[in-house]
């Protein structure tokens, strides 16, 4: 809602709403986006339609929630108004496609987390460290309130157009370690269109593209059925505490334990590199060892576990 089309009737009806360069033009958002005119939120008469559109959707229709595009370029009092509105008829899920840690103050409930996002293509490549995942998540913990959820993924809507989907730039290897490893670290993952087929082709963001549903010939579909099966039986997955593992025998492999007050831990290890890895860990005593997911071996030994993973594996227990 932070902009319109330039044929949106808005335009002639009320273009007071609009915002206006010197001249009086109706201008963009910014340069770059031409097929767009940007609304002023100063107006006290938008802000009004604005929250009883959003209410009428939610009110009148049953939608769930909603997604907002750059929710940072709608001013953050509007959010927390309108949120609280839509929350006093039902619960919602309010996504925003933005990262600030603002919005998660009395406004949305999720937001993108391009910070793991972006670490990834050098992580594949070698060109840096492993623990620059539990890093950047300690950064991320510093940032934002409490309990604030981010939204995980190895592509969408823009990475997918621009950087093409991962199983092109990553290749089919990675792009599966690094679907565990977005499914598995705190947070909520987004399969975008066509990853469920493990999809090579970059999607228009205006025309409509089919998706070859019937073809899954490297196997994403039964990888994302096991992960999304996993985040449901197992609750540290979705909501527990994140504790990085040491790991001794390789410099590739990040591990790392999900728990709900240190108990019922859920294990996670992914070699993200073209090496067969062989290496120990310590662990929890109360990991049971049960195996929920893996491409390589794994041995207990008393408070440890022995692992080999081939290039790009991984393993999940609990």
């Amino acid at each position: 809602i932070n902009h319109t089309a330039w044929d949106n009737p808005l335009l002639t009806e009320h273009p007071d709403w609009y915002t206006q360069d010197g001249q009086g033009m109706i201008v963009s958002p910014n340069t770059d986006w031409h097929d767009v005119a940007d609304l002023d939120y100063d107006n006290p008469e938008l802000r009004a339609y604005m929250k009883e559109m959003m209410l009428y959707w939610v009110r009148d229709i049953g939608i769930d929630g909603y997604r907002c595009d750059v929710a940072e370029m709608v001013p953050q009092d509007f959010w927390v108004d309108a949120i609280a509105e839509l929350r006093d008829v039902k619960p919602v899920l309010m996504l925003a496609e933005g990262s600030e840690p603002q919005l998660h103050i009395d406004a949305f409930d999720l937001t993108y987390a391009w910070n793991t996002y972006d670490i990834l293509r050098p992580l594949v490549r070698g060109e840096q460290r492993v623990e620059e995942i539990a890093v950047t998540l300690q950064r991320e913990r510093y940032s934002y309130p409490r309990g604030a959820l981010r939204l995980r993924f190895t592509t969408n809507h823009d990475k997918n157009k621009y950087d093409a989907p991962p199983v092109a730039w990553l290749g089919p290897e990675a792009a599966r370690a690094a679907a565990v490893l977005m499914h598995m670290l705190p947070g909520v993952p987004l399969i975008y269109n066509g990853q469920e087929v493990g999809s090579g082709a970059s999607l228009s963001l205006f025309e409509k593209e089919e998706i070859n549903w019937s073809g899954d010939s490297l196997g994403f579909r039964a990888l994302y059925t096991s992960l999304n099966a996993i985040r449901a039986a197992q609750p540290p997955v979705r909501r527990g505490d994140f504790h990085p593992v040491a790991v001794r025998g390789s410099d590739r492999v990040f591990a790392f334990i999900r728990s709900i007050d240190e108990a019922d831990p859920v294990f996670t290890a992914v070699n993200l590199s073209r090496r067969t890895a062989s290496f120990t860990c310590p662990v929890p005593d109360d990991l049971e060892g049960e195996m929920l997911l893996t491409t390589g071996s794994v041995y207990r030994e008393k408070r440890a576990l022995r692992v080999t993973l081939p290039p790009w594996g991984y393993v999940i227990l609990r």
